[in-house]
């Protein structure tokens, strides 16, 4: 009895952090997976020379050279994505010290959009791509603690934003209802009550 033939591991699957990368990657929308993937292959390419290793990649190792043979076929869902697919590429290249560094800087980029998400659903306002393009950038260059920063500043300007929407909807409230007067008209029968106490006074 043959055993039934086990699916093929990806490279990434042996690296627990890579593979939730593009797991969770996948669940943003298109346009913010580029936005996040673009600023991760800057990093990459300004602190670990990615772009330079991927043209050199023969030195690299057969198993990283398949990887990268494959990629160029882009059956892969992320490789749909050109900005997802070089992330994918550089990891792919990297040793395991400077992919474990871009792969935690990813984290904490996806965490803190993750954050902005959440702002927006609350203060019921649309996400912009030019903050979460700097968030993502913000959050490489300086850090997670400096993107949270920035976050509250965004809050801020969404609580006051929320305040001023208030303030004129209870003024337009106000301005259509019409004023109550200090006295209810009288019904055609309280008046004739009235001027019978009247006469008989």
């Amino acid at each position: 009895m043959s055993n039934p033939q086990q699916p093929k591991r990806r490279w990434y699957d042996i690296h627990s952090d890579t593979a939730k990368f593009i797991e969770t990657i996948s669940v943003f929308p298109n346009d913010v997976q580029s936005i996040v993937c673009n600023a991760l292959t800057h990093m990459a390419d300004v602190e670990f020379h990615a772009s330079e290793l991927i043209h050199r990649y023969k030195s690299i190792g057969k198993e990283r050279v398949l990887a990268l043979y494959q990629s160029k076929k882009k059956r892969r869902k992320y490789d749909q994505n050109p900005f997802v697919h070089t992330t994918m590429n550089y990891g792919a290249i990297l040793s395991d010290e400077q992919r474990t560094i871009l792969m935690a800087k990813a984290t904490e980029v996806i965490y803190v959009t993750l954050e902005y998400f959440g702002l927006c659903t609350t203060f019921e306002t649309q996400p912009e791509l030019s903050e979460i393009t700097r968030l993502a950038e913000e959050t490489i260059q300086n850090g997670g603690k400096s993107a949270r920063a920035y976050l509250a500043e965004v809050k801020t300007v969404f609580q006051k934003t929320k305040t001023q929407k208030t303030d004129v909807t209870d003024v337009k409230v106000e301005k259509d209802v019409p004023k109550k007067p200090d006295t209810l008209p009288k019904s055609d029968l309280q008046q004739r009550v009235d001027d019978d106490r009247i006469r008989l006074d």
